[in-house]
């Protein structure tokens, strides 16, 4: 039966669905938040509460989540703008090169360090993951290896406010380790669905050439087109007395680098991040950010929430034991693999090293993104899949447990020697130094020799820091 055009059309039941979520996104965040946990594990909690595998209060599932996937898009490119916010240095190009050339040689570069972490990562996960026998490729293995490798970067910086360093040196560089990770986001987003494009339509080289050139095409134009969007919706803005038409102009520019993106069979999601990394060096970034934080709050809550319907309360119950070992392995796998990767390479103070890692130890929400696209086309086996969902959770939940280590970077902040060694190490390789180089030439003439530790009772530590680092 044809429809009126003449008469507005309501379907009351997806009207209900969409109700239901929102209040279950909001009580569950609420309860989250008082309890001290992060708001995403209440979103999680709430959308399982309500999903088909418990209560079962949501009709109209498929119609539900294809409009909360406009969550996605708005958290994700939350993401890319947090990148490019990190990495905006607010210095012309020449400006930028006198900093290169002035910078002290002895600092590493935190990007440098987070994408060697990242690789480093990446690398031992493929190893763990083939070896065990939990994918059928080298392919699965890394595809499964980088999304739990990644963190969320949102949920770090949340933690450095909490800790109260976000003027600190460390908070500085610990931002740029974690945000380089969300340039990586792009083609972990768009490779899963290139592929199963490409295996369902039975693709030749010259197809995968073509969606080669395309993707080079497309982020070529995305890079011309982006800031001369934004500047006209600042100018239209400046003409009108509010600044609704710029908040519809940044949407509306979300939402078409996303579905250019995936017409072109890179993703929804790819297009969404990269839609904010092409901004870098724009200076209305924050006020991008500040114009889309209450639509990114409503569609990412009902997001997140979409995502617990997937999980079934029977099934984690059933295998708590094996989510609870998967828990702690992650969580100290990274933490090890990050803390002894800074620590042996990049001489940072074992303290430091620690903290870095325990931040960096949950796993991003956008990973379950990754994760979902990765079992729709059969690169991931379902239960590694939804064992892998609780799993996030869980960690996402404990992540705010890092902010007591992070508060003791406060006092080891020091401007003019980073990185720096804890006191104690410092003295003990001065000492040790001092009696290799000077113990045989002083050992004829003992009545000569003058104690270390008196000699060092005279230094300050930032003295004691460099001999240390010079030797």
């Amino acid at each position: 039966e044809t429809s009126d055009p003449a008469v507005m059309h309501i379907d009351l039941q997806l009207l209900l669905d969409i109700v239901t979520l929102a209040i279950a996104a909001s009580i569950f965040g609420l309860v989250a938040v008082f309890l001290g946990l992060p708001p995403t594990a209440g979103f999680l909690l709430g959308g399982m509460m309500i999903g088909p595998s418990c209560w079962n209060l949501v009709e109209e599932v498929k119609q539900l989540q294809t409009l909360a996937q406009f969550g996605s898009i708005f958290l994700l490119f939350e993401q890319g703008l947090l990148y490019a916010q990190t990495y905006t240095s607010g210095l012309s190009r020449p400006q930028q090169m006198v900093q290169r050339k002035t910078s002290r040689t002895d600092d590493h570069d935190p990007s440098v360090v987070g994408v060697i972490v990242l690789a480093i990562l990446v690398l031992s996960s493929v190893i763990i993951f083939f070896t065990s026998g939990a994918v059928k490729s080298l392919l699965d293995a890394i595809l499964l290896s980088v999304s739990v490798s990644i963190c969320s970067s949102a949920v770090v910086t949340e933690n450095i406010y909490a800790a109260g360093i976000a003027d600190t040196v460390w908070a500085k560089r610990l931002n740029k380790m974690v945000a380089i990770q969300d340039l990586f986001m792009v083609p972990l987003l768009a490779i899963p669905e290139l592929i199963g494009t490409l295996m369902e339509e039975n693709g030749t080289f010259f197809d995968f050439m073509f969606y080669i050139i395309s993707a080079a095409l497309f982020l070529k134009g995305s890079v011309m087109f982006a800031p001369q969007t934004v500047n006209a919706a600042v100018i239209a803005e400046s003409r009108m007395a509010h600044g609704e038409l710029f908040t519809l102009s940044i949407v509306a520019y979300a939402l078409m680098m996303a579905t250019i993106s995936e017409e072109l069979n890179f993703s929804i999601e790819a297009g969404a991040v990269l839609a904010g990394i092409v901004l870098l060096n724009s200076p209305h970034i924050p006020k991008i950010r500040e114009s889309i934080k209450p639509i990114k709050s409503v569609f990412g809550g009902m997001f997140l929430t979409s995502l617990g319907m997937i999980i079934s309360p029977a099934f984690v119950i059933n295998q708590s034991a094996s989510i609870a070992c998967l828990v702690v392995f992650i969580a100290l796998f990274k933490t090890v693999v990050v803390s002894s990767t800074m620590y042996s390479f990049f001489d940072y103070p074992l303290s430091a090293s620690v903290a870095f890692g325990g931040s960096m130890a949950q796993i991003s929400e956008a990973s379950l993104v990754v994760m979902a696209k990765a079992q729709r086309h059969g690169f991931v086996n379902r239960k590694t899949y939804l064992m892998l969902i609780p799993t996030t959770c869980i960690l996402l939940i404990l992540a705010p447990l890092s902010k007591s280590t992070l508060r003791l970077l406060k006092s080891q902040e020091d401007d003019d020697c980073l990185p720096i060694c804890p006191r104690w190490i410092t003295r003990c390789l001065h000492l040790r130094n001092y009696t290799f180089k000077h113990g045989v030439e002083n050992k004829s003439d003992e009545s000569s020799y003058e104690s270390p530790r008196s000699n060092n009772h005279h230094r300050t530590p930032n003295e004691l820091r460099k001999i240390s680092r010079s030797h």
